[in-house]
């Protein structure tokens, strides 16, 4: 049995339609809903394939923000138990972190939210959280 869920409003917004779930409250993250992590050793070993991943992910996610003939909108629509509706306004409110930057913004209020939450003892020094494939901003 589960008490509590943290999840994407929308990727559970049909179990709250149909009544078998209750939304208590809605807690926004500091950081894009969909993002790239990688361990320094896969960055220093791989580098080069993390950076053309992205690169190619970029591509792909661009033409799906696009909307070209409201194709995504129809794909989440069918695929995520949406109506047109919820699936345009999830689109709408989406962003993809396909980069290899990140905000020193964005990395403090991350690493506050993760300090708070206990997952997170300390700061970390900006220099220690990004590798030479990714511009601190």
């Amino acid at each position: 049995e589960i008490d509590a869920w943290l999840w994407e409003k929308f990727t559970t917004k049909h179990l709250v339609d149909n009544g078998e779930w209750d939304i208590i409250g809605e807690v926004p993250t500091p950081w894009p809903c969909f993002l790239f992590v990688a361990s320094e050793t896969a960055l220093a070993s791989k580098g080069e394939q993390i950076q053309k991943m992205v690169e190619v992910t970029k591509t792909l996610c661009d033409e799906f923000k696009a909307n070209d003939g409201d194709k995504t909108v129809q794909y989440v629509s069918e695929n995520h138990a949406l109506s047109i509706a919820d699936a345009r306004e999830w689109l709408d409110g989406t962003q993809w972190a396909c980069a290899l930057e990140v905000t020193k913004e964005t990395f403090a209020k991350t690493q506050k939210a993760l300090i708070t939450i206990g997952q997170l003892d300390e700061v970390v020094s900006d220099s220690q959280l990004h590798a030479p494939i990714c511009k601190l901003l």
